[in-house]
């Protein structure tokens, strides 16, 4: 899909895909609009010796994800297309896999609107299916009825809860991103929403906020790197992007804010965590960006 004009740019959503003028695509995590500024991470690029073949650009291409999980910034003017998960999800549900139909239409038995489902991943830019299908899910009301029924979904697609043999995979698969404080297999053991359909195979329900639920104050500023120790008391948002939660240290509450992928349901309510990052004394926010913050799960 082509933007028309900027409104189609400036309604980016977390998990929407664009295109760039040079090919190359990433998948959205924010929009900044007062800068007009997207918040991205590259994907895919260019490669006539890469293993993708690529339908909708005919061109072969390589997998870069693993290589670009820190947010980059993109400027408006840099987009060529866009691609929506929700008008791809309407537009080629029926002719699914069957295995792959078995989630949508558990989302759908829970009262989920089909409207409010959404396909990302390499399926929705173009490239064949290798080995899953991503859904996301619109809204936080949504959210709230998968949360509460997941061991529903889970009978109804057979699947398990994130596997130890899979976090093991996880972690020695972006370990090298994170600092060697953080605890990382308890963050990857935190995802209740990973369907573990066989071996190797975990889908991972995504969740991202109606445009007009977006929170306040979601771009990334600068602070002072500050190390504090509390317990968490607001968890919900860290499975939407950016990651947020909150945390309660002596008298004070301080959010957390971060738009690192893999820090997908990072915060548990009742943890008592350690903690290191950029702290903004204006917004009490504390800011994961790079490899010298990290969180430490205590209990």
């Amino acid at each position: 899909m082509n933007p028309k004009n900027i409104k189609d740019i400036v309604n980016l959503r977390d998990c929407d895909y664009i295109i760039d003028k040079q090919d190359r695509f990433w998948i959205v995590h924010g929009f900044d609009s007062i800068k007009s500024l997207i918040y991205a991470n590259l994907v895919f690029i260019p490669c006539k010796s890469g293993d993708r073949y690529n339908k909708i650009i005919n061109k072969n291409y390589k997998k870069v994800v693993v290589n670009h999980q820190n947010i980059s910034i993109l400027k408006i003017n840099s987009v060529k297309s866009v691609f929506r998960p929700d008008k791809f999800f309407k537009e080629n549900y029926s002719i699914l896999p069957l295995i792959w139909k078995k989630i949508p239409r558990a989302l759908i038995k829970l009262g989920i609107p089909k409207n409010k489902i959404g396909i990302f991943g390499s399926y929705l830019i173009g490239f064949d299916i290798v080995k899953d299908v991503d859904f996301l899910v619109y809204g936080f009301d949504n959210y709230l009825k998968v949360r509460r029924n997941i061991n529903r979904i889970r009978a109804f697609v057979n699947a398990k809860p994130i596997s130890k043999k899979h976090i093991t995979y996880q972690y020695n698969k972006y370990n090298h991103f994170m600092s060697n404080k953080t605890s990382f297999k308890k963050v990857l053991a935190n995802n209740w929403a990973g369907l573990q359909m066989s071996e190797g195979v975990l889908s991972t329900i995504r969740f991202v906020y109606n445009l007009n639920k977006l929170p306040k104050d979601n771009t990334l500023k600068r602070g002072k790197l500050k190390t504090f120790e509390g317990q968490v008391i607001k968890d919900f948002r860290t499975n939407f992007m950016p990651r947020i939660g909150f945390i309660k240290c002596d008298d004070k509450i301080i959010r957390v804010l971060s738009y690192f992928w893999m820090l997908n349901s990072f915060l548990k309510i009742g943890d008592k965590i350690k903690i290191r990052g950029d702290y903004n004394l204006k917004n009490r926010t504390l800011y994961l960006k790079n490899k010298k913050h990290w969180i430490k799960i205590l209990n």
